[in-house]
């Protein structure tokens, strides 16, 4: 084998050495930030999507890019879903925005877009962008933005945004809150598969709220609930 071709295996092997050294100095720089963790991700994510794109685990000895993922979860304490958001939010949205927007964005804003961009088909027009990169917005200013642009007609938009977030549920907790709804969806008037699920949502939970008031509001009121 001659030393050119020698040389250039080593200067190869050298730069994806550099690109796994990349990305461990940036996890520690980050996780040291303890108060700008939702920012900088950008490039940690674009680092990794260089990795599995380019399927560099294998010259590092890994059997699947998910297994190098893995390696960085318990090295460094991350949970899965997290980790793999930063990469696959990056993955899907670097065809529409720059590094330096993701990163400005930060990852939890950067996510709801990636969400809506799948659920479209398609992603969420300048509007929401502008929301998403204003940095005084928050994630559920841009869930707003989504709504209104893309979710709700003119008509349906009447009122104000409540955004009740997300919570964890034990397998009961989920069967009761499931048939809950069920319930409440099925009662005259009943509100048909065919309305929009955000609408049978709310409508759901207003007819939940105004059944429990009705049996335990005066109660609560007087202190004897």
């Amino acid at each position: 084998m001659s030393e050119a071709i020698v040389s250039s295996q080593s200067e190869h092997l050298a730069e994806h050495s550099t690109i796994f050294e990349q990305i461990d100095s940036l996890i520690n720089r980050l996780l040291s930030k303890e108060g700008e963790l939702d920012h900088g991700y950008a490039k940690l994510g674009l680092l990794l999507v260089e990795v599995s794109e380019q399927e560099l685990w294998r010259e590092a000895g890994f059997k699947s890019f998910e297994t190098y993922l893995s390696t960085l979860i318990e090295k460094y304490h991350k949970g899965r879903t997290q980790m793999f958001a930063f990469f696959t939010s990056v993955r899907e949205m670097k065809p529409y925005l720059t590094e330096e927007q993701m990163n400005d964005m930060g990852i939890t804003k950067l996510s709801e877009l990636k969400k809506a961009t799948k659920k479209l088909g398609f992603p969420p027009n300048t509007a929401v962008m502008d929301v998403a990169m204003d940095p005084r917005s928050t994630v559920s200013d841009v869930r707003k933005a989504i709504a209104q642009n893309h979710q709700f007609t003119e008509e349906e938009q009447k009122g104000t945004w409540l955004d009740l977030g997300g919570f964890f549920v034990t397998p009961e907790e989920k069967l009761v809150i499931t048939e809950a709804f069920s319930a409440a969806w099925r009662t005259d008037p009943v509100v048909q598969r065919s309305v929009k699920n955000e609408i049978r949502t709310k409508e759901g939970i207003i007819r939940m709220a105004m059944e429990y008031l009705s049996v335990h509001g005066e109660a609560a009121e007087r202190g004897e609930a």
